[in-house]
């Protein structure tokens, strides 16, 4: 497992602006990576100290926190109350309260707050609501992605239309988040995630969030809804894609656009073969087809789209990137990469690259 909060000299972003932030986007990175701790239950002893180590490195506080996890922990497999003790030392470590956990049916958060000082004198507190982003041998995490379906929902008189999975996915934790942050007194709300997580932050932020001084911080999201998605949204969204990442890129306009060309295209020529008309006309099938593919056409981001590009010291934030660019950069790195193109598009969605990236690119600027 790699380290956590490994640069220490990014851990105070300013917070007296919404606008983007190199640390705070390091800061939110960080919370989003830790918030696949299983914090409901079920890690080992030795799964518990190895996020701890991961988190601490050299600092001398790891041999009593190791200490304290063992009388934690000391039963076998930890419970959903001692895995959120073990959350909660984790995040002391690094100057965040955590003020609860949410679990339910695979929806997994968690809400955290920071005391931080001002530079024009005085602190405020931060609240951060961090999304669990998906989780591969999780079968409800894979079925929120894949409903893809788009719902209309009325918010504040306005119909939008939204992924139908992640609007189910968020139903089921959303009571109490909205309860817990009615309860935490907070300056400014940062919500964040990864992968699924991501995509969760963003339909709170819609749904919720929409007018805050804060910001909601994404990586490796993929699209929520329709464009109507960003009408009166006034908390920005900043989603940060790593290079070729596929997950953020799906569904893809261009590619279902070009499907649904096809069908049309095949409905067409079939009517010349008597069989297949035949065939055609014994249901809807095809149409249905048709009719959610074009849906699929409709996805937009909602957010302030940047990618993450190079790698080693030369990593770098790229912030409004022409199509064009894109497209040129897009090519050049699947030539280079034609024989593991596909491998590279995977391994570009984990999070710890990202955060790898984040961090160069931070102390860059810093």
């Amino acid at each position: 497992m790699g380290s956590y909060f490994s640069a220490k000299d990014l851990l105070a972003p300013p917070t007296e602006r919404a606008a983007f932030s190199d640390r705070q986007a390091y800061v939110c990175a960080e919370l989003s990576k830790l918030a696949y701790f299983r914090f409901e239950g079920g890690h080992s002893l030795e799964q518990a100290l190895e996020v701890a180590r991961a988190v601490l490195g050299d600092d001398p506080r790891l041999t009593v926190m190791e200490a304290q996890l063992k009388l934690v922990l000391s039963s076998g497999r930890g419970s959903g109350i001692e895995a959120q003790a073990v959350l909660a030392k984790i995040l002391k470590a690094v100057d965040h309260e955590l003020v609860k956990t949410f679990s339910n049916q695979g929806t997994q958060a968690f809400l955290c707050t920071r005391e931080v000082k001002l530079d024009s004198g005085g602190s405020k507190k931060v609240a951060y609501l961090v999304f669990r982003g998906t989780e591969p041998c999780e079968f409800v995490d894979i079925k929120a992605d894949v409903r893809a379906a788009l719902r209309k929902v009325d918010i504040g008189g306005e119909q939008c239309e939204m992924h139908t999975g992640y609007l189910e996915a968020l139903d089921l934790v959303r009571e109490d988040i909205e309860a817990a942050l009615n309860e935490t007194p907070h300056d400014q709300l940062i919500l964040t995630g990864h992968s699924l997580g991501g995509a969760l932050a963003m339909v709170a932020t819609r749904l919720f969030a929409s007018d805050t001084t804060g910001a909601c911080y994404t990586f490796g999201a993929p699209p929520i809804g329709a464009i109507e998605v960003q009408n009166r949204l006034k908390t920005p969204i900043y989603e940060i894609i790593n290079e070729t990442d596929i997950v953020p890129r799906l569904p893809n306009p261009w590619m279902t656009t070009a499907i649904v060309m096809l069908l049309r295209l095949v409905r067409l020529l079939a009517k010349s073969v008597t069989l297949l008309n035949t065939l055609l006309a014994r249901g809807t099938w095809d149409e249905q087809l048709e009719a959610f593919t074009e849906s699929m056409t409709r996805y937009r981001h909602p957010g302030y789209v940047s990618y993450l590009v190079g790698t080693g010291r030369e990593a770098r934030l790229r912030i409004n990137v022409d199509s064009f660019d894109r497209f040129k950069w897009w090519l050049r790195i699947m030539w280079k990469q034609r024989f593991s193109g596909i491998a590279k598009m995977l391994n570009d969605h984990s999070i710890d690259l990202y955060i790898t990236k984040l961090k160069t690119h931070a102390r860059k600027r810093h």
